[in-house]
C-alpha cells in the first residue's frame, strides 16, 4: 500500500482515513490508510513518511499494533504522536509468562530474561518471516507474523517440543493457563491447546467477536452487539449460564484467575465464576454504577468509576477490600495489578496500594518517592514505578524485582518498562535495556538486586 499524497482542505479518499502524526521534534505529517487496516500498517506508512519506526500513541496510550484503527479509537482527523521506536519496535511480555521477546524494526526477534527457549529452539517460520507480535504465556509462546499467520511453541516442562501451529489471518492473541485464542479479521475466533481449558471453542458460536478476554482456565468473547459468550472450565467462569440474561450491552470484558465481570454500556457491571474470586458482586452491587473500567488480579476485582474513585471486590486479603485506603483512593487514573495487590495512580502522580503485603500491597517503604509517577508495571509479585525524572521505584517481592535499592544509577533516564511473571525490563535514554528479578532458573539474590545490561543493536544483543 503506497502512501498517498493529502490534497490540501479536501477529505481523504472515500475509504481512506486522513491522520496527523505529530512528532517530539513538532514536526508533523500527514497520511491517509484504509479505515479497515491495523495500526501496523499506520506505523509502515509513517516509516515512509518520516525515516523511521515509530512508537505510536494517541490520547497518551501506546497502540497496540495487531487492533484495527476502529479498535484504537482512530477516526478521520485524529492526531498520533510518534516517537523513534531506535533499536526495536516492540517488547513483548505477560505477567504470566517467562521472559521477554524483542522485536526489531525489520521483524526479526529474539528473546531475553529468564525464558529457557533460546532463538535456536524456535520454529523455522519465526526465523525466517517478519514478525509483528509475540504473546508470552506460562507454557510457551505465540508469534504473530505480518502475514497474519500464527506460528506457537510451547516448553518441554507441559510434555511437547517446539511444534508449529498455523492459523491464518490473526488480528489479536490471547493465551490462558493452558490455551491460545486467535481473534481474525473478520471476527471469527480459532483456539489451540488445552481442551478442558477453552482449548476446545466448538460449543459455542464465535462470530463478529471484538474483544477476548481469559481467566485461568477459560476464555469470554464479547460481540460486536454487546452479547457475550465463554467456554473452558465452568470453575473458572467458563461458562455464564447463570447470568446470560443480563450480559446485554457489554462494551469490556475482564477476567481474575477464576472469573469474569463484564462492564455493560450503561455503566453496570456482571460477574461470574468462581465466587470468592470476584464471581460474586453482589456485595457491592449497588455501589457499581457508572464504572469506566475494569481491572483485576487473581483473586479479586476494582472498578474505575467516572469519578475517579474505585469499587473492589473479591479475595479481601488479596486486593477485594480497598476500605483502609478508600478516601485515598480519589481521582485515580490508572489500575495495575500484580497476582495480588492493586496500585492506583492519582491525577497528581502519586501512587495508592492495597491487597497482600508480600504481593506489593503495602508501599510504605518507598511511599515518599511516590511522585510524579508515569506509570506502573508489575511482576506477579512485585511493583515497579517510572516517574516522569527517568527514576525507577520498585516494592513488593525481593526475588520479583522488588528490591532495586542497589541498582540506583543503572535505573537512572528510564524511558520505558515492562514486566514478565518474575523480573523487570527497562529501556535507558542510551536505548540499552536493564533487566533485574529471576531472570534464569536459579539465578537471583535476594540479598542485593542484579541487574542484567543488554546493547541492543540492529542484528541481535550484546550484554
Amino acid at each position: 500500500m503506497k502512501r498517498m499524497e493529502i490534497p490540501p482542505r479536501s477529505g481523504a479518499p472515500e475509504g481512506l482515513l486522513r491522520l496527523q502524526v505529530v512528532l517530539l521534534s513538532g514536526r508533523s505529517v500527514e497520511v491517509a490508510v484504509d479505515a479497515a487496516a491495523k495500526v501496523w500498517r499506520l506505523e509502515q506508512e509513517v516509516k515512509d513518511a518520516i525515516g523511521f519506526w515509530p512508537i505510536l500513541s494517541a490520547g497518551g496510550r501506546i497502540l497496540n499494533e495487531t487492533g484495527s484503527l476502529m479498535q484504537e479509537g482512530l477516526e478521520e482527523g485524529a492526531v498520533v504522536q510518534a516517537v523513534c521506536a531506535r533499536s526495536f519496535r516492540r517488547l513483548c511480555s505477560s505477567q504470566t509468562g517467562h521472559g521477554f521477546v524483542a522485536i526489531m524494526p525489520d521483524g526479526t526477534c529474539f528473546q531475553l530474561g529468564r525464558g529457557r527457549w533460546r532463538w535456536e529452539a524456535m520454529p523455522e517460520q519465526v526465523k525466517q518471516q517478519p514478525v509483528q507480535w509475540v504473546e508470552v504465556a506460562r507454557f510457551g509462546f505465540a508469534a504473530l507474523l505480518r502475514d497474519g499467520s500464527v506460528v506457537t511453541w510451547f516448553t518441554s516442562e507441559n510434555g511437547e517440543m517446539p511444534r508449529e501451529h498455523p492459523v491464518l489471518d490473526v488480528a489479536r492473541l490471547v493465551a490462558n493457563s493452558e490455551a491460545f485464542a486467535a481473534v481474525h479479521s473478520d471476527g471469527t475466533v480459532t483456539t489451540w491447546g488445552g481442551m478442558t481449558a477453552g482449548g476446545d471453542s466448538s460449543a459455542v458460536q464465535l462470530v463478529g467477536v471484538t474483544q477476548v478476554e481469559a481467566s485461568g482456565r477459560a476464555f469470554a468473547a464479547l460481540r460486536h452487539d454487546g452479547s457475550v459468550f465463554a467456554w473452558g472450565a465452568p470453575s473458572s467462569g467458563g461458562s455464564t449460564w447463570a447470568v446470560r440474561r443480563w450480559l446485554v450491552g457489554v462494551k469490556q470484558l475482564k477476567g481474575s484467575r477464576s472469573a469474569f465481570a463484564a462492564l455493560r454500556s450503561d455503566g453496570q457491571v456482571v460477574t461470574w465464576g468462581n465466587r470468592a474470586q470476584g464471581g460474586d458482586s453482589h456485595g457491592v452491587q449497588r455501589q457499581l454504577r457508572g464504572v469506566s473500567r475494569l481491572f483485576a488480579c487473581d483473586g479479586a476485582f476494582a472498578a474505575l468509576c467516572w469519578d475517579g474513585s474505585v469499587i473492589t471486590w473479591g479475595e479481601e486479603a488479596w486486593g477485594g477490600n480497598s476500605s483502609q485506603v478508600s478516601e485515598q483512593l480519589q481521582g485515580v487514573r490508572e489500575i495495575i495489578s500484580t497476582a495480588g495487590a492493586f496500585a492506583s495512580i492519582l491525577a497528581d502522580g502519586s501512587v495508592v496500594t492495597w491487597g497482600h503485603p508480600g504481593y506489593g500491597g503495602e508501599s510504605g517503604r518507598v511511599q515518599s518517592q511516590l511522585q510524579a509517577v508515569r506509570t506502573v508495571a508489575a511482576t506477579r509479585k512485585a511493583f515497579a514505578a517510572l516517574r516522569s525524572d527517568g527514576v525507577v521505584i520498585t516494592w513488593g517481592d525481593a526475588l520479583c524485582g522488588g528490591y532495586s535499592h542497589d541498582l540506583e544509577e543503572e535505573l537512572a533516564c528510564v524511558e520505558d518498562l515492562w514486566a514478565d511473571s518474575a523480573a523487570f525490563c527497562a529501556r535507558r535514554s542510551d536505548a540499552s535495556l536493564v533487566a533485574w528479578g529471576l531472570l534464569e532458573d536459579g539465578i537471583t539474590n535476594s540479598q542485593q538486586a542484579q541487574a542484567f545490561i543488554y546493547r541492543m543493536t540492529g542484528a541481535g544483543q550484546e550484554s
